[in-house]
């Protein structure tokens, strides 16, 4: 070849290939949710490490450290409307190996979702977290918010329900979300699972599933469902667990009817929903459920060994009397928190007294005898939650307490001072909520 057309041959390279030496690195948006990125790269070899650096406004501070064998991951949390900068690190043949730092800008929120206002903000008050909840109604959604106040991921169900709960499986694989479902309701009766970017996955029917559901670690599912007998020739509505295998099996496995007997005198709620179920938890150290009754003002631990009831907190049937030498230590309550010595509750109140609080109550499991509230929160000016709300201690000692159907979240210090207020504009409800340490697609 003569040297012109060598020098030809040349200049009709391909200027644009990446050297050998450095990783090419892809990123775009979620067809469906437009605050996930879809990261995907080549390397020049095969690494023994690798990690994924990104961040908001071309800092790198959020590191994802990888299968080496991996090639895409999708990257959530997520704010929009946000230049999301990103770059990939990788050892080859002992040697490091980036590529370049690339910029995706995140799409717009959910334009129904309702806005929200951050009264009180504080840096770091979920230690780099999210919090995981819903907007109960209008639209109905799981949502995902970060500290600074922002919905960074969010999903519908295939039917507008009111939402109360979601969590992200215990794999990590999905989210799933379960509607209220007060008795009487049908439309929407079946938990919904979400992959990562938002796609419905599937509709777990549950007949008579309401309120709340937990999940095991294998992935069977604890459902809270309404359970429905004659006595005294009218229809007496209490609640049963009902546990969903993985392969889909549901077996019930407990009702309040085994246990207790119902009477008028214990029927705050008239006949209508007489233990009203609202909250289940799963406590795997003990390997039992916690599950809250609002009908009877009683939280109550059951026992997975042989589903039999280990203690009842509060109420008619209470092993525990409180300071006021009675069983009542609370009522009209929703979420709570069982702590070493103590449980956080969420107690709604009546409509009367229109103040909806905090309290954490200490108690001795072993003996039951006595219980009495340790520590309390009420907004000031009040706050009423009719329904839902929630409470968790913090790791920093802190406390977060939701509101709920009052439109607000706030995570107050041990002596009454708030570092973090969230509210949702008029209307706007939020369901159970959790801080969650992480928030990451596996």
């Amino acid at each position: 070849m003569s040297p012109i057309l060598l020098i030809l041959a040349m200049a009709c390279g391909d200027d644009n290939a990446a050297p050998v030496d450095e990783i090419t690195l892809d990123l775009a948006l979620s067809d469906h949710l437009p605050t996930v990125v879809s990261a995907s790269w080549v390397t020049p070899g095969t690494p023994s490490s690798l990690r994924l650096d990104y961040g908001e406004g071309g800092a790198l501070d959020r590191s994802l450290e990888l299968d080496p064998a991996r090639t895409e991951t999708l990257l959530v949390g997520l704010p929009p409307g946000a230049t999301i900068t990103a770059q990939v690190v990788a050892t080859i043949d002992g040697q490091a190996v980036t590529s370049p730092e690339i910029a995706i800008e995140t799409g717009p929120v959910d334009g129904e979702l309702p806005d929200l206002t951050l009264d009180i903000a504080e840096d770091g008050i979920f230690d780099g977290g999210f919090l995981l909840t819903t907007n109960v109604q209008s639209p109905a959604a799981v949502t995902v918010i970060d500290e600074q106040g922002r919905y960074v991921w969010w999903a519908r169900p295939e039917r507008e329900a009111f939402i109360s709960r979601a969590r992200i499986s215990h794999d990590g694989q999905t989210i799933i979300a379960q509607p209220v479902n007060r008795y009487g309701e049908t439309e929407g009766t079946g938990l919904s699972r979400f992959d990562w970017e938002g796609n419905l996955l599937e509709t777990i029917q549950v007949e008579d599933t309401h309120h709340d559901f937990a999940e095991l670690p294998d992935g069977t599912l604890a459902c809270l469902t309404h359970d429905i007998v004659r006595l005294k020739g009218e229809p007496v509505v209490g609640d049963a667990i009902v546990e969903v295998d993985p392969d889909g099996t549901q077996t019930r496995v407990w009702s309040i009817f085994d246990e207790f007997e119902w009477s008028p005198e214990v029927d705050q709620m008239a006949n209508e929903e007489w233990s009203h179920a609202n909250v289940i938890e799963y406590d795997e150290a003990n390997d039992r459920y916690l599950v809250g009754f609002l009908g009877l003002g009683s939280i109550m631990a059951i026992s997975r060994a042989d589903y039999s009831v280990e203690w009842v907190l509060s109420g008619p049937f209470s092993d525990f009397v409180g300071d006021d030498g009675t069983g009542a230590i609370f009522g009209l309550q929703h979420g709570f928190h069982l702590l070493d010595d103590s449980i956080l509750v969420f107690e709604n109140g009546s409509s009367s007294e229109s103040n909806s609080r905090a309290i954490e109550v200490a108690f001795d499991e072993d003996p039951a005898t006595t219980a009495s509230i340790r520590w309390t929160y009420e907004a000031s000016p009040s706050i009423y939650a009719p329904s839902l709300g929630s409470v968790q201690r913090l790791d920093s000692g802190a406390t977060m307490v939701d509101f709920a159907t009052g439109g607000r979240v706030v995570v107050v210090d041990p002596d009454g001072t708030e570092r973090w207020q969230l509210s949702s504009e008029l209307g706007g409800a939020f369901g159970y909520a959790e801080v969650i340490d992480e928030f990451r697609a596996p």
